[in-house]
């Protein structure tokens, strides 16, 4: 919704022109809306990005700010934009020539799978699931309500969520991040194990990472514990049945009830048959496809407590940490009615 005489097609056309430039995903879901309503958007200059606040740009001679309150604050040395009353949502404010100029609010909808996924990691051992996002309080903890998620924190920047991970470290040993944004990635480097969402991430994202999933689908994040946990449990098995049969032909063999070719022969199928057994990790045996996606109003970035599988588990440890992104920005970014709260800035 725009304040004062700027119409809501114009207010899109500024706003969606300087994110052109952004590496953000609302920002491109913003510049793709602009697109749509108003057709080809001039390019702005001299632009720069501030993760986990906003950006600005000169547009058409203007000076432009799209981002969060606390943004626009922080650039225009005011109050912010107006706070009106309505539902919490994304929201990205935008200034033009240092006067506030209306806001850009944004429809969030869950990833497909997001809810199905809750419930793969709690089968697989989970204890916990946190929420990590930029969006604001009352938001986040509704879609982490909807999501299944146990705690949810919001209003993070960046060098937050590093911080929470740093934590999380601390109190779970292994941390597996899941994220797709730029705000995502120091928390993808810092994390014992990074996995970026690359078919709609960013690169910067994907280079932090040290997995990175090239299909948009939640799900395989499960897929990937899943098969994690597998090949630990059967290289633990290959270690120990190696290991055990070895001590069992040694201590036959210095009772003198194994000669040396029989034991050599006898070495020879043990190494065999811990390679074979190994070689079961190959075949994805007890990777189990995961429920049926659904979906919900959501925000992005999550982390979840993952304790591994009772079959395969640490003994005596408490479970790993993961993040993951948990919403999709719907196509259409919408004007409307500004409210306080969580935006695009909080996002970038």
């Amino acid at each position: 919704m725009p304040f004062g005489s700027l119409s809501a097609d114009a207010l899109i056309r500024v706003a969606g022109s300087v994110e052109q430039l952004s590496s953000h995903l609302l920002g491109r879901t913003l510049a793709l809306e602009a697109q749509r309503r108003v057709g080809s958007l001039p390019l702005p200059t001299n632009f720069r990005e501030v993760p986990g606040r906003g950006i600005e740009a000169e547009l058409d001679g203007r000076q432009v700010l799209v981002g969060s309150p606390r943004f626009l604050v922080e650039r225009l040395g005011t109050s912010g934009p107006p706070q009106p009353d309505g539902p919490a949502g994304l929201a990205a404010y935008v200034a033009i020539d240092a006067q506030p100029a209306g806001v850009v609010r944004f429809d969030d909808q869950l990833r497909p799978g997001v809810a199905g996924l809750m419930r793969r990691l709690a089968h697989l051992g989970v204890r916990r699931t946190v929420m990590l996002t930029g969006d604001n309080a009352a938001n986040a903890a509704a879609i982490g309500a909807q999501a299944g998620i146990m705690q949810v924190e919001a209003n993070l920047l960046p060098e937050d969520k590093v911080r929470r991970l740093v934590a999380l470290q601390a109190e779970y040993a292994p941390v597996v991040m899941v994220g797709d944004g730029i705000n995502d990635a120091p928390a993808l480097a810092t994390a014992t194990v990074g996995v970026a969402m690359g078919a709609r991430g960013t690169g910067i994202a994907a280079e932090a990472a040290d997995i990175v999933l090239l299909v948009d689908d939640v799900a395989k994040v499960g897929e990937a514990v899943a098969i994690g946990q597998q090949m630990l449990r059967i290289a633990k098995q290959s270690i120990y049945l190696g290991l055990g049969l070895s001590f069992a032909c040694m201590v036959a063999a210095s009772l003198g009830y194994l000669p040396p070719v029989a034991g050599a022969l006898l070495q020879e199928a043990i190494d065999v048959a811990v390679i074979l057994n190994a070689l079961r990790a190959l075949g994805g045996h007890g990777v189990t496809a995961m429920a049926a996606p659904e979906r919900h109003a959501a925000p992005p970035g999550a982390v979840t407590g993952l304790g591994e599988a009772p079959a395969g588990g640490r003994r005596g440890h408490p479970p790993p940490c993961t993040a993951h992104p948990t919403t999709a920005p719907t196509p259409a970014a919408r004007s409307c009615d500004p409210r306080p709260g969580g935006g695009l800035g909080d996002m970038h």
